[in-house]
């Protein structure tokens, strides 16, 4: 368990600075929190030139060592080519983009020579509303859309009793244990009945003004320069078969075009991906202990993240000004 509290400048939870987690589901990894609550940055200079990289789990990376965590990386990629930027992994599993723009005020506050902002996204589904994922703040469409904060966060949930004798005790694995256990009883079947059919089919009928919506407010809440880094589940197994083609390959598009009216560069890495494993035979997601192709980056593709991380941010269109 990740033990959180509550950082009132920032006004979230992070994880207790000066704590660590263990990993073994995915990989094998220790990550260490730092005085922000950053994975694997035990050390932050607030006055430094940085690039923020927002992200859910997949920048969070419980399941890398901490010099392997994609922002580690990146900002190794900088230092060797001559810039003196720190990229800060602002990663949390189960945040959203309605967390990031959000925080992205109190962080700008925080931090005062913001480079640049970077969100990474393994499925665009996190970028369109109404969406089960979103376990904090969310983004909603009915009846305008709308994002509106976590109505479990704040000072109000720390300060109660009960709270702060599970969280002094170390007994947070016990609310959650709670939380999922009243979840099964109400989704209990006593009798026989109809029951929805899931939706597997790509998330487009969703596309339109959300990702306009969704845009346009990340543009607002940053004069700095912005990246959108799609991670997609390429290549992956189907059937014992491993395929190269990215099933949200039109959401993709529809999403870069939307995001490009506003200014934010979109980069798809389904072919730094597959280039990698026709190359090499290397995979970006998959450990010893899971399945390959599926679940989180492993280190190979936090490389490939870390690289497209930098050559997007000194490309032409979107260079560093570090002078």
């Amino acid at each position: 368990m990740v033990h959180l509290v509550w950082r009132e400048d920032l006004q979230k939870f992070i994880p207790e600075p000066g704590s660590h987690v263990r990993w073994h589901r995915e990989g094998w990894a220790l990550t260490r929190f730092g005085a922000d609550g950053m994975a694997g940055r035990t050390e932050v200079d607030t006055r430094a030139l940085s690039v923020l990289l927002w992200g859910d789990s997949f920048v969070e990376a419980l399941q890398v060592s901490d010099d392997k965590k994609m922002a580690a990386v990146a900002t190794q990629i900088f230092t060797r080519n001559g810039y003196e930027v720190q990229v800060l992994g602002v990663g949390g599993s189960g945040q959203s983009v309605a967390d990031y723009l959000l925080a992205m005020p109190a962080y700008a506050r925080r931090f005062s020579d913001i480079q640049a902002q970077v969100i990474l996204v393994s499925n665009l589904r996190d970028l369109l509303p109404d969406q089960p994922t979103q376990e904090r703040a969310r983004f909603f469409s009915q009846p305008t859309f709308r994002i509106e904060p976590d109505p479990k966060a704040g000072p109000g949930r720390v300060s109660s009793p009960r709270n702060k004798r599970v969280d002094a005790l170390r007994l947070s694995i016990l609310r959650k244990a709670r939380r999922k256990a009243a979840g099964s009883l109400g989704n209990l079947r006593l009798a026989p009945g109809p029951v929805p059919r899931p939706i597997d089919e790509p998330a487009s009928m969703h596309v339109g003004d959300d990702f306009r919506y969704i845009a346009r407010r990340l543009k607002a809440a940053s004069d700095k320069p912005m990246v959108l880094l799609y991670c997609p589940e390429v290549p992956r197994f189907e059937q014992g078969v491993l395929v190269f083609d990215d099933l949200d390959a039109a959401l993709a598009e529809r999403c870069a075009t939307a995001f490009a009216r506003e200014g934010i560069r979109m980069v798809n890495l389904a072919e730094p991906f597959a280039a990698a494993f026709r190359e090499d035979r290397t995979l970006a997601r998959g450990f010893a202990n899971s399945y390959p192709t599926k679940g989180h980056l492993n280190p190979a593709g936090h490389r490939l993240v870390a690289r497209a991380l930098y050559d997007a941010l000194t490309s032409p269109s979107d260079a560093l000004h570090t002078d």
